[in-house]
């Protein structure tokens, strides 16, 4: 989870996920509404990514968003990945698809 520092409140969530098939750590995120554009997510995401590099030795990120959330794409820029392609996903319950953006870092 993501607590805002001034408060403690839990403003979101993420995480990494190693993709064997790639060889890549897969980083998301999501925040809350009312905390966008106040730079939580870019400094969460960094956070992870700075993890994924130092901690688990993290050759390969990879990172991807719905097309039409934009802001994610600006993040996922802000941290060094690159636009690669788009593609499409599932959202979690599988009731809905979309189009998506996808991202890559390459670090070594």
């Amino acid at each position: 989870g993501f607590f805002r520092k001034e408060d403690s409140k839990l403003i979101g969530s993420g995480g990494l996920y190693y993709k064997e098939k790639t060889a890549s750590f897969e980083i998301g995120y999501n925040i809350m509404k009312a905390c966008w554009h106040q730079g939580y997510t870019t400094e969460a995401a960094n956070a992870m990514l700075t993890f994924a590099i130092q901690d688990l030795d993290a050759k390969r990120i990879y990172g991807r968003h719905a097309k039409e959330n934009i802001y994610s794409g600006k993040v996922m820029e802000k941290l060094g990945l690159k636009f690669v392609k788009e593609g499409e996903f599932n959202s979690m319950d599988g009731t809905k698809q979309f189009v998506s953006r996808e991202y890559v870092l390459e670090l070594s």
